[in-house]
């Protein structure tokens, strides 16, 4: 039997990390407050290792990792990852051990056996994650592959007032992030703090939530149908906390990505299925695959 593998899901925000044995959580996933640099992420980290006892350790991160596990992009989080080998500091201390980009381990964990490849799979959130997968495992090995850059593909006008995390105007991730369904709802007039304000109105019948809600679905299909596009996928999953199965998201988002591919392109659209543990399945995942 494999042994165990400690996963972390290195955020912005949060970590989110749990010890997988054969693909499930051993124990509930974890959840702390993410660390401010470098220094307290690798304290972090070799608690964690001292705690959990694992040999393999799998690290999710946001920016671009290359193949030695070095975050060779990383705007605005985790003040002196950048630039670090994290992959080789985690070796030194563990049997095995492997770091990636968050929203591919998030990727490799919703892709499933029923999903027709490639997959690409769109997180809402603070930012916009995507990643382009098939069930086996990531298409390329690129840091800049995999569809990890979905979310810099430019979508919209430049609209100064709409940036993406990197201070960009006019992409996906600009005009899709969550925090443009409350930008939206004040454009249209309604005074909402969060997202869950907006769908509450939504939910209502008010007008403004609505015309809110319509714009930012035609942007965010407008968006899966450009990275569908172009990288030829069979299943768009998305996931997120606007993007709950039972939420607004979806009224009409079908209709609307289909209007918007090549005559033939079929493309399934699902809900994410495993939330916040996806990266850590992921995670397992990968290195389960390993040799």
């Amino acid at each position: 039997m494999r042994p165990a593998t400690l996963a972390v899901d290195l955020g912005g925000t949060r970590v989110k990390w749990g010890v997988l044995r054969d693909g499930s959580l051993v124990e509930p996933m974890q959840v702390r407050a993410a660390p401010h640099d470098l220094d307290d992420a690798l304290l972090m980290l070799g608690e964690l290792i001292g705690r959990c006892g694992a040999d393999a350790v799998a690290v999710a991160t946001p920016g671009n990792v290359d193949a030695a596990g070095r975050v060779i992009s990383l705007p605005g989080k985790h003040r002196g990852l950048e630039g670090f080998a994290l992959a080789g500091w985690l070796r030194e201390r563990v049997a095995d051990a492997v770091v990636v980009n968050d929203a591919l381990a998030y990727a490799l964990g919703e892709a499933s056996a029923g999903d027709v490849g490639p997959v690409l799979v769109v997180t809402v959130g603070t930012g916009i994650g995507t990643a382009v997968v098939e069930v086996a495992g990531p298409v390329v090995s690129s840091p800049f592959g995999n569809g990890v850059l979905g979310g810099a593909a430019a979508l919209s006008d430049d609209d100064p007032r709409y940036l993406d995390t990197s201070g960009k105007p006019g992409t996906f991730e600009a005009g899709c992030r969550a925090q443009r369904i409350v930008d939206y709802a004040h454009d249209a007039g309604l005074a909402a703090e969060t997202v869950p304000h907006v769908f509450d109105a939504w939910r209502r019948g008010d007008p403004r939530a609505h015309s809110a809600l319509t714009r930012y679905r035609g942007l965010l299909a407008r968006g899966l149908a450009s990275l569908a596009t172009a990288h030829g996928a069979g299943t768009v999953v998305l996931g997120g906390g606007p993007a709950l199965p039972d939420g607004p998201l979806w009224v009409g988002l079908g209709t609307l990505l289909r209007e918007r591919l090549w005559p033939g392109h079929a493309v399934k659209l699902r809900a994410a299925a495993h939330g916040d543990a996806a990266a850590l399945i992921g995670l397992d995942r990968l290195l389960r695959r390993r040799p």
